[in-house]
């Protein structure tokens, strides 16, 4: 998976894409220098996993001893601290922030994810656009994926390596980017 904001795989006037590769289907949205990602897959036979992957970006929380790991990001991104607690909870209904095995890579990556009940499998174009619950959870990670965004480039953990900060320089601060009207959902 490409992080929620990464390197165009494809040309800007092609606009949204969608592939599939396996059971993953990936939706890539140009804009600006770079293109939003989003993922989708089967959590189980009733259900799926949208996601907008983060990668490694918050392994800092691993350096921290766990039972202060919320504390320490409450502190400094309540946002995250919100995500963080609902993937915790397993509450996804509002966006949840946690580690997901990624079937392309062979280590657990970091997302912004909701599920969406009453689909197993998008099997085919009209079935992807006919879904309204499935558009508005694409649109949901990746506005709480901008949000994110946002409270970490006002405020950078401490300690973070190059390849911490490697997806907040892709993003440059292209907020208008990252925050504009999906209308997905709209009629």
């Amino acid at each position: 998976m490409k992080s929620f904001f990464d390197n165009l795989t494809i040309q800007p006037e092609e606009g949204l894409t969608v592939s599939r590769e396996g059971r993953m289907i990936q939706m890539e949205i140009p804009c600006c220098d770079g293109s939003l990602f989003t993922y989708m897959f089967p959590r189980d036979e009733h259900s799926l996993w949208v996601a907008a992957c983060w990668d490694r970006t918050f392994d800092f929380i691993n350096r921290v001893d766990a039972d202060e790991a919320l504390q320490y990001v409450e502190a400094r991104w309540p946002y995250m601290a919100e995500l963080l607690r609902n993937g915790l909870n397993e509450k996804y209904e509002s966006g949840a922030l946690r580690r997901i095995d990624d079937p392309e890579a062979d280590y657990k990556k970091w997302a912004v994810l909701t599920v969406v009940e009453g689909i197993s499998e998008v099997n085919s174009a009209e079935q992807f656009w006919g879904f309204p619950q499935l558009l508005g959870a694409i649109e949901k990670v990746q506005k709480a994926s901008g949000r994110l965004y946002e409270e970490l480039s006002s405020n950078w953990p401490e300690g973070w390596t190059e390849e911490d900060k490697n997806l907040f320089n892709k993003c440059n601060l292209k907020n208008d980017a990252l925050f504009f009207q999906f209308g997905l959902t709209e009629a």
